[in-house]
Order: structure tokens, then C-alpha cells, then sequence
């Protein structure tokens, strides 16, 4: 079997879902691949941790890019702060957009770090 990254998005809720649900229209055959944790509101951090930790989990052993809403923002400083304490094989990329999980999804099969760069290409080069 071919080396796959795995993408976890996490965002403000609805966002992440959402965009999962846009990612998946233009590569079905992603679907496996691609994870949404959505953000809400009235969550307590300690739930919200809980959760990612345990999406984070369920990827162990695979290379996983997780794309965030904003820099700085809960859902961003969740991961930042699991990553900091459980370091797995991912990195964080914030600022996500359509082009940026586009490029991700299409190329998902080179290494993580390459993946990153080209997800954040895509996400720039989709901004005019």
C-alpha cells in the first residue's frame, strides 16, 4: 500500500464539516483520508481537547495534516497544545481554504512535510 497522509480539519462549527463536505464532492475517493472536528462555541476545553486527542489517536500511524481556521483561535491553540504534549507525525497549517484542502486532498500522497508546502501554496495562490 502507497503512503497516504491523513487531513484533520478543525474549525469553528460549522466550518470544518463543511469544508469536509466540499473536499469529498471533488475527490470522493479521498473520503477515508479526510477528518472534520467542528469547534463549538459553549464546549468546554477540556471536551473539545478530549475529542481531538481521541481523533488524533485513531490516525496514530499515519502522517496526518491538520488544516485550522484561524492562527491563535481555539481550534488552532487545541492542536498546537496536543501536539506540544503527545508529538505525533503532523503538522498544523492555519488559515485554511477550498484551494488549500483542494491542493492537500489531490497530492496527498507525497511526504508530510511536502504535503504542508503545498497545501499552503495552494491555499495562497487561491487568494487574488
Amino acid at each position: 500500500m502507497s503512503h497516504v497522509c491523513a487531513i484533520l480539519l478543525i474549525a469553528h462549527a460549522p466550518l470544518a464539516t463543511a469544508l469536509a463536505e466540499v473536499g469529498r464532492l471533488l475527490y470522493p475517493e479521498a473520503a477515508d483520508s479526510l477528518h472534520a472536528l467542528d469547534v463549538g462555541s459553549s464546549q468546554p476545553m477540556e471536551e473539545l481537547e478530549a475529542q481531538t486527542q481521541q481523533m488524533q489517536d485513531s490516525l496514530r500511524g499515519q502522517d496526518c495534516l491538520i488544516l485550522a481556521d484561524v492562527y491563535g483561535a481555539t481550534p488552532f491553540n487545541i492542536v498546537s497544545r496536543i501536539a506540544a504534549v503527545h508529538p505525533t507525525r503532523s503538522r498544523i497549517v492555519a488559515g485554511v481554504n477550498v484551494p488549500m484542502l483542494w491542493r492537500a486532498l489531490a497530492q496527498r500522497h507525497v511526504s508530510l512535510e511536502e504535503l504542508a508546502n503545498r497545501a499552503v501554496g495552494g491555499g495562497t495562490q487561491g487568494i487574488v
